[in-house]
C-alpha cells in the first residue's frame, strides 16, 4: 500500500499537475525530440470519410471506421479548430485531481483516497509563422490530501508548509520550477520535449501528449476522429509490454463560439493477463473539453475513470480505480 500511495502522489505531480493528459506518444528506443505522436484518423458522422495523418502532414483516404457513407448536407457549417498562442504570454489553469483506489488481496482490503488542487502555468517562449509554439510549464503551488484506510488524513499545502509530511517528500522539487520545455504545433501534436524533472525510462516511454489532438481540416458538428498511440507496461520478466490504445473524439456541439469535444478511450491490443490490465485501468477514461474557437485554447477539461480488474494477483484479488480530473482556465490575478 505504501508503494501504491507513492505511485499516486508522483503520478499526480509529474503528469496531471504538469498538464500531461495520460497518453504515450514516444517509443522508448526513439529520442523524444524525434517523436511523432501516434496516428490520427478522422471520420464524419455525416459522410463516413476518414483519413490517416502521416508524418509529413499529407492525408491518405482510408475506410471509414463506421463503415457507413452519407453525403454531407449542403450548407452545414464547418469549424477550423486550432490552438493559438502569443509569444510572451502566460496561461494558467486551476487543476483538481481526485483519485480513489481500493485494493483487495485475499482477505485484506485497503483504500487510498488522494486529492490534489494545483495551478499549472504555461509560459509561451516563442511562436513561429505556422502557429507552432514553444513553452515551458510550471506548477506554482499545490494542495494535496491523502487518506489511507483508517489512518489519519495527511495534508500538504506548498504555499503554507516548508517541510512536507511523509508521502509527499518528492513534491517540493516540482513546485515553482520549470518542469519541461515543449514544442507543439497548432493541432496539438508534440514536436519535441525536454524534461527538466528526473523521470524513469517507463515514464519517458509513457509521456503523454499535453493537448487534445485536433483534426487537420474544418469539421461540422457530429464529426469524429481517432488517435492511436502506444503505452508501455512493465512485466514480471523486467521487459516492457507495448500496448496499443485508441481515443475517439467527437465535436458534439458549438454554442457561442465554444466547441464541446467529447472523447473516450479503448485498449486495442488483445490482453488476457489481469496483472497487465490492472496497470492500464487509470488510462481508460472518458472526457469533455470546452474549446474557445476564437482564442484557440481549452477553457474547461473534464476527465473521469471508473474501472475495476479482478484477479490481478490471484483469484482473491481486485483493484478498483475512480478518478475525477478537471482543469479550468484562470483569469489574471486568480492564482493561489
Amino acid at each position: 500500500m505504501k508503494r501504491l500511495l507513492a505511485f499516486i502522489v508522483v503520478f499526480m505531480v509529474i503528469f496531471f499537475m504538469e498538464g500531461s493528459v495520460l497518453h504515450a506518444i514516444t517509443d522508448v528506443k526513439n529520442n523524444v525530440n524525434e517523436s511523432v505522436p501516434g496516428n490520427m484518423e478522422v471520420e464524419s458522422a455525416q459522410d463516413g470519410a476518414s483519413a490517416r495523418m502521416s508524418k509529413d502532414g499529407q492525408t491518405d483516404k482510408v475506410k471509414a471506421v463506421s463503415g457507413e457513407t452519407q453525403k454531407l448536407q449542403d450548407g452545414q457549417e464547418k469549424y477550423l479548430l486550432r490552438y493559438k498562442w502569443k509569444k510572451g504570454e502566460t496561461v494558467s489553469w486551476m487543476v483538481t485531481h481526485r483519485n480513489y483506489t481500493q485494493t483487495t488481496i485475499r482477505n485484506t482490503t485497503e483504500a487510498v483516497d488522494a486529492r490534489c488542487v494545483s495551478e499549472k502555468s504555461w509560459y509561451v517562449v516563442d511562436v513561429d509563422e505556422e502557429g507552432t509554439a514553444t513553452f515551458t510549464n510550471t506548477v506554482p503551488w499545490a494542495e494535496m490530501r491523502e487518506k489511507t484506510g483508517d489512518k489519519p488524513l495527511r495534508v500538504y499545502d506548498t504555499r503554507k508548509e516548508f517541510m512536507p509530511p511523509e508521502g509527499f517528500e518528492d513534491v517540493p522539487e516540482s513546485i515553482g520550477v520549470e518542469l519541461a520545455k515543449l514544442t507543439v504545433d497548432c493541432q496539438g501534436n508534440m514536436k519535441s520535449r525536454e524534461d527538466y524533472h528526473r523521470t524513469s525510462i517507463i515514464q519517458q516511454a509513457n509521456q503523454a501528449y499535453i493537448m487534445v489532438p485536433l483534426p487537420k481540416d474544418p469539421i461540422p458538428v457530429g464529426f469524429s476522429w481517432t488517435f492511436s498511440y502506444p503505452v508501455y507496461v512493465p512485466q514480471n520478466t523486467g521487459n516492457l509490454l507495448r500496448v496499443q490504445m485508441m481515443q475517439k473524439y467527437t465535436l458534439q456541439k458549438v454554442e457561442n463560439g465554444i466547441a464541446t469535444i467529447v472523447y473516450g478511450t479503448n485498449i486495442i491490443s488483445p490482453l488476457s493477463d489481469p496483472a497487465i490490465k490492472a496497470q492500464l485501468i487509470d488510462r481508460i477514461y472518458e472526457g469533455k473539453m470546452l474549446f474557445h474557437i476564437k482564442e484557440g485554447r481549452s477553457m474547461v477539461l473534464e476527465q473521469k475513470v471508473d474501472q475495476e480488474v479482478i484477479g490481478f494477483r490471484g483469484e482473491a484479488s481486485r483493484v478498483k480505480v475512480k478518478i475525477m480530473y478537471t482543469e479550468q482556465v484562470m483569469s489574471p490575478g486568480t492564482g493561489g
